[in-house]
């Protein structure tokens, strides 16, 4: 690994007993493991973790530029694992906020782990090697749906292990309680995803959204007790990790829901205006309402959300909201 990817800690950024404080944030015991096994993973979790080291407010910047840098250097060497996977996925998710959207690179870090899980051997000697494997594997899946269901096609198809993801987190003993998290955001994906297969039809020609709508939503339905049951069963609820993903469970429902539902609402304003009591425009309002209401002092309400909401406020929909909606 060049010498680049170990620079956080040769420039004195940090050292290893703000490295050992920095890893007891994401609760991981492991940081002479995690360097040893790949310095750009062990780089990129000391910078996301640093965002939240009361001590050192200024070091979480000046650290997300070293883990950029070595990004770049892993990419450019070459070399492929499941630990610079994991590492990109994270520089996807956890990156510093661009101030214009063509300066945001998360997608590309997105697109840059997708490439290692899939072109590495699946033979691993050892069952917990072939579960981390698996894990990233469907982590990325998720970040490349995430990314599509509004940005544009998906890079990522579906293979035998994201088509058995709904058994997956049962199959072994070394699974861990949180893999029943990573599979019910996998299979909510997946449903989505067959909602835009469905109406991005090969003719061009403009779909029928509302039986379209009407059967992903009632699939989407059965998903959430299904997953209702496996959190109240197979969770650990007293670890507060796990609590906190069941708390995103509406969050992430209503969102993808608005998003299903945001599509029928365009097409219908756009092709013959809403009325009041539009399926589509009380669809859309309930859900975006819904995760404004449930998270609203826990997460902060994303751009398309606060966008979607704004547009309802126009005055073209002042006969649609009620005053308590408007409210």
């Amino acid at each position: 690994m060049p010498a680049a990817t170990r620079a956080i800690l040769a420039n004195g950024l940090v050292d290893w007993e703000t490295a050992g404080e920095l890893f007891d944030i994401p609760r991981s015991p492991h940081v002479q493991n995690v360097y040893q096994r790949d310095p750009f993973l062990f780089t990129v979790v000391l910078a996301i973790s640093s965002r939240y080291l009361p001590s050192r407010p200024e070091l979480h910047i000046t650290a997300m530029y070293f883990a950029k840098h070595a990004a770049a250097i892993a990419f450019i060497d070459g070399m492929k694992s499941i630990e610079m996977a994991q590492a990109y996925l994270l520089m996807s998710v956890y990156g510093l906020p661009a101030r214009r959207w063509e300066e945001d690179r998360s997608w590309s870090y997105g697109g840059l782990a997708s490439r290692f899980p899939s072109t590495a051997p699946l033979s691993e000697r050892h069952e917990r090697e072939r579960l981390n494997r698996a894990r990233t594997w469907l982590n990325c899946f998720d970040v490349d749906r995430s990314s599509s269901t509004q940005w544009g096609p998906t890079g990522i198809h579906e293979d035998e292990v994201i088509r058995g993801a709904k058994a997956w987190h049962r199959g072994s003993k070394y699974n861990h309680s949180y893999d029943v998290h990573l599979v019910a955001y996998t299979e909510l994906l997946k449903i989505v995803s067959r909602f835009h297969e469905c109406i991005h039809t090969p003719s061009g020609s403009s779909p029928d959204f509302r039986p379209i709508t009407e059967t992903i939503e009632a699939e989407i339905r059965g998903w959430h007790d299904s997953v209702k049951w496996s959190y109240e069963n197979e969770s650990d609820r007293n670890d507060p990790a796990n609590f906190v993903r069941l708390e995103g469970v509406p969050v992430f429902e209503n969102y993808m829901r608005l998003v299903m539902y945001s599509f029928g609402f365009e097409d219908a304003w756009k092709r013959h205006g809403l009325e009041p009591g539009d399926m589509f425009f009380a669809k859309c309002l309930q859900s975006a309402m819904a995760v404004v209401r449930h998270l609203s002092e826990v997460y902060a309400p994303s751009g398309f959300l606060n966008a979607f909401l704004l547009k309802m406020l126009r005055p073209e929909f002042a006969t649609l909201l009620d005053k308590e909606s408007r409210k």
